[in-house]
């Protein structure tokens, strides 16, 4: 027997609300997401002298995306999709490479999708262990109106019920 599992689009939105225990050596960040191939990154962001974000005048730690969620077998939540979200350390003079990974942790965002706007305080793994490293992030979702090209976004599975 065929089911359907529908895919759901949504206009997901991922805000930066703290950064703090930031490498003290880096004053120049990006927060990037990444998913497979596909990745996100926030604009620039600063740090004062005790390794806090300074204030964002200008949008810059806010990403906005367009994801599709796929509804489980029981039709009420979502599959997980798990993104990795990095701590860049930016080097604007740096001839070879301008960003260089240095704190990582996983979130899932299907979460977001059945409890909107849920915030989230991340613990990051660093490579200097020396102090904690942790992001506050703000994570979205709306759903996108549906259009006729939506309707091909209907996934058969075989089920064995």
């Amino acid at each position: 027997r065929k089911t359907q599992q529908e895919i759901v689009r949504f206009n997901m939105t991922v805000s930066i609300l703290k950064m703090e225990g930031l490498p003290l050596k880096y004053k120049h960040f990006q927060i990037m997401l990444q998913r497979g191939g596909k990745t996100i990154s926030s604009g620039d962001l600063f740090a004062d002298q005790q390794g806090a974000m300074l204030d964002d005048k200008d949008g810059a730690s806010t990403m906005q995306f367009v994801s599709s969620m796929q509804r489980t077998m029981q039709g009420i939540d979502f599959e997980d999709k798990d993104y990795k979200l990095y701590l860049l350390r930016v080097n604007p003079r740096s001839a070879t490479s301008k960003t260089k990974k240095v704190a990582a942790a996983q979130i899932n965002l299907a979460e977001a999708c059945t409890r909107n706007n849920i915030e989230l305080k991340l613990v990051l793994d660093t490579a200097d262990q020396s102090m904690l490293t942790w992001v506050t992030i703000l994570i979205g979702a709306t759903t996108r109106p549906r259009t006729d090209s939506d309707t091909s976004s209907l996934f058969n599975s075989e089920t064995t019920s």
